[in-house]
């Protein structure tokens, strides 16, 4: 599990952050990436230790940022990937996150709940996850924060305690982020996307709906060896 530095989430000048009248929020292909903020982390190739460094940017509408961190596809959908423009590469790794923000105060208390529809296969190599932070007003994790690797997920929900609101109010940051070492292959595209308190899970149950329309279907052991077996009742069949 990598390890999350939450001091270097974002820097308090780059929040984009909506206010707990607008905690519902939708996204999906052809929208554009106003509102998105990118905050970027920097550890050794090892991807757990921190370089002690990490940089924000606002995202522009258009999804380029220095052609780099977040993109729309030419369909529509949202891309997020790393920064190969980092002066320090390839000797480094990049925790990568693309993110909306909500503060809630006390009388918000609820399940937080991010759905998205992430688009196959999966690149060699990257970590790639939903994720749906509870911070404090100063940044720091409340150990409440929640994760979902994706493709495999498409919902990750954090829930919060009226105990949890008691200390003052919090900043529930929602997206997706990605890990990856070097120039290696880190995007992650995203179709569909839901945030709201008390938000329902995803009809398909946590896996992903979406497919990859070049992907090969992968049979069990024992599909295959009744196929197999098919095929050879066939051409007996056709001997006799």
């Amino acid at each position: 599990m990598k390890k999350f530095f939450a001091s270097l989430i974002v820097s308090a000048a780059a929040v984009g952050a909506m206010s707990a009248q607008a905690q519902d929020y939708t996204w999906s292909a052809g929208d554009d990436l106003t509102g998105w903020i990118a905050y970027i982390n920097a550890f050794d190739v090892d991807c757990t230790t921190s370089r002690g460094y990490g940089y924000s940017y606002t995202v522009n509408p258009g999804g380029a940022v220095d052609d780099q961190v977040v993109q729309l596809t030419a369909e529509g959908y949202m891309n997020v990937y790393s920064n190969y423009n980092d002066g320090n590469q390839p000797n480094i790794c990049l925790e990568t996150n693309v993110y909306r923000e909500v503060i809630i105060t006390a009388g918000d208390e609820g399940d937080y709940r991010l759905n998205a529809e992430p688009i196959p296969p999966a690149l060699v190599g990257s970590d790639t996850k939903a994720f749906v932070k509870v911070l404090t007003m100063g940044y720091a994790d409340t150990g409440l924060s929640a994760y979902a690797v994706t493709p495999g997920n498409n919902s990750v929900v954090a829930s919060i305690a009226p105990a949890d609101l008691a200390a003052g109010d919090l900043r529930v940051q929602f997206g997706f982020n990605t890990t990856v070492a070097g120039y290696g292959d880190s995007g992650m595209t995203y179709d569909n996307i839901a945030f709201g308190k008390g938000l329902a899970a995803p009809s398909s149950g946590g896996s992903s709906a979406a497919t990859d329309p070049t992907g090969i279907p992968v049979l069990p052991l024992w599909a295959l060896f009744g196929l197999a077996g098919l095929i050879g009742l066939m051409g007996l069949r056709r001997k006799s």
